[in-house]
């Protein structure tokens, strides 16, 4: 057994100085690794306590720190990185890890671990910071990771701004051109949100792969975010920028298969080009997104090349904009009513809201430049609730004054149409005004049905409410035979562009023809819209559609008007 006196246990602690000192100084001078040790002192503050060598070459510091303060020795932008850092690891009992690139001669990538020391009562006493270089396979590695979009495996957009400023300066040396595509799918939200994420994700994942299996020598994909996709092409003009975009479009002329259910997706596609739309990346892109705009303005699925008129046309849209969020508060929305006539009695049987906006400052608005407005900022969905209000209220007054069983039709945005309260809204609508369900009719795109899933249970809700469910402008969108046999239908309306020609042009009339037998082998009613003339109502009568609605017949009216030329006359049966 061995006695410890004073004197063994003085030798054993120089001992233990000694190797302590012996490991500091194979730190110092022999580590690769950059080892900052620090003490935290209330703020907090870090006081240096120990650099090695290498540490102190990787600041480029010509003395040793110890005993300082570290925003005393390293530039602020650093220290406030350092702060942020120390913020992760502070919540942290693991080792706190990032890497970056160091701007240096070597372009070098550094590995960084953060580890905080505490005391018994677990306050943070010490920091430790350690820095290593990585090595050339493995930062090739790093760099690829951080510029690849993790969902898709294309470049992300650190990627192309880096690639941007590099065909920048290239460009210009040689002077030749390039391109920015800038490709959103359309109503992708729609999609994402009424299907789920986890499908909205496999879409993304199948679009990148066709515009891949496209993807030029002379051109680069990258994936932004949600559904926006950029493609670089370089060394090219207007001309081939034409053709390839034409391309792009083309890949989305298949559905997309995702779980047996099959999509049909179209793309909005803006293009900037270099030099003539802007010579830094930002203006470029800036410009390409607002050729999208107007694409996405003007009914989607095409493209647009910027132009400087769009700035002008930008302002207008903004401007329309900021008055539209005002018009239900300064009651400048109205609504007419459109009748739709019996083509075998010649009563009127039902009508149509139809939505105007007359502004104090930009007058009437047609709905054909408002309504997208609304669209695309989402007031759609506050200006359809107004509606569907309006309208029931319309009806009670007219019942109340003795007009019994007036039904209307009211057109629901594809946007207003995802929203899971909707059935909701119209139920409790009904019940403030005490109507029964089959006072309105539930008017739907085609444009709104692609959802397939998540567009029946919306469907079947509203049936079981017992209203009644029409397609607007069918034959115009993304028509199945297979939704006509899904969903709980009432009515098909044939689109106007279909009614316009029908006794000069055999292949529309043999459109209006097939669809009309098609709805009636269903089940299912046939309304015409944008009837002007006596040879339609001729052709349709013939053909057995059951009604129709136009100019031939009457334009949208007012409710005075409605009641007092239609509803007091006894037109309505």
């Amino acid at each position: 057994m061995e006695i410890v006196t004073d004197s063994t246990y003085k030798k054993s602690k120089q001992r233990q100085q000694g190797i302590e000192k012996l490991i500091a100084e194979i730190l110092f001078h022999h580590f690769s690794d950059m080892v900052f040790i620090m003490e935290i002192e209330e703020g907090p503050k870090f006081r240096y306590l120990f650099v090695n060598q290498a540490g102190m070459d990787f600041a480029k510091l010509d003395e040793n720190p110890v005993g300082k303060l570290l925003e005393d020795v390293i530039p602020s932008e650093r220290v406030f990185k350092i702060y942020s850092h120390y913020k992760k690891a502070l919540h942290s009992n693991e080792l706190v890890m990032y890497t970056e690139e160091q701007v240096d001669q070597d372009g070098a990538i550094f590995e960084s671990s953060f580890k905080i020391m505490r005391n018994e009562n677990n306050d943070p006493t010490h920091l430790i910071w350690i820095i290593r270089k990585i090595d050339d396979k493995h930062a090739e590695t790093i760099k690829q990771l951080e510029r690849s979009d993790r969902l898709t495996g294309l470049w992300n957009r650190k990627a192309m701004m880096e690639h941007l400023q590099t065909e920048i300066s290239r460009a210009e040396t040689v002077n030749q051109e390039f391109s920015i595509v800038n490709v959103n799918i359309d109503r992708f939200k729609q999609f994402n949100d009424s299907l789920g994420h986890h499908i909205g994700d496999q879409l993304l994942k199948m679009v990148a792969g066709r515009m891949a299996q496209w993807n030029q020598p002379t051109s680069r994909l990258y994936h932004l975010s949600g559904d926006e996709f950029i493609i670089l092409i370089i060394n090219t003009n207007r001309k081939e920028t034409k053709h390839d975009v034409q391309e792009i479009l083309q890949l989305f002329d298949q559905p997309f298969y995702i779980d047996n259910e099959e999509y049909y997706m179209t793309p909005s596609i803006g293009v900037s080009m270099f030099p003539q739309d802007g010579k830094d990346a930002n203006t470029l892109l800036k410009n390409a997104n607002r050729a999208l705009f107007f694409v996405k303005d003007q009914g989607k699925d095409h493209s647009r090349f910027y132009c400087s008129a769009m700035e002008t046309d930008m302002s207008n849209f903004l401007m329309m904009e900021s008055h539209l969020k005002n018009s239900i508060e300064n009651k400048e929305l109205t609504l007419h009513y459109q009748p739709q006539v019996n083509l075998k009695t010649g009563k009127i049987e039902s009508f149509e809201a139809l939505l105007r906006w007359n502004n104090w400052k930009l007058g009437s608005v047609s709905p054909a430049v408002f309504i997208p407005i609304a669209e695309q900022s989402g007031l759609i969905v506050l200006i359809g609730e107004w509606v569907i209000k309006e309208v029931c209220r319309q009806i009670a007054e007219w019942r109340d004054k003795g007009y019994k069983n007036i039904r209307v039709a009211i057109n629901i945005s594809p946007r207003q149409f995802i929203q899971k309260n909707l059935p909701y809204f119209i139920k409790q609508t009904l019940d403030q005004y005490d109507l029964p369900p089959t006072s309105i009719e539930i008017e739907i795109t085609e444009g709104a049905m692609h959802d397939t899933n998540a567009t029946l249970e919306i469907l079947n809700k509203l049936k079981q409410l017992g209203m009644i469910l029409s397609v607007d402008d069918f034959g115009t969108g993304y028509s199945s035979l297979n939704y006509l046999k899904r969903y709980p239908i009432d009515i098909l309306k044939i689109d106007r562009s279909f009614i316009g020609e029908i006794k000069m042009n055999d292949k529309d009339a043999a459109i209006t023809k097939t669809i009309i037998h098609l709805a009636h082998s269903l089940g299912l009613e046939v309304v015409a819209e944008g009837v002007e003339e006596a040879r339609q109502v001729e052709f349709l009568t013939e053909a057995q559609c059951q009604k129709a609605q136009g100019f031939y017949f009457s334009h949208p009216l007012q409710a005075e008007e409605i009641e007092a030329n239609i509803l007091s006359k006894g037109v309505f049966s």
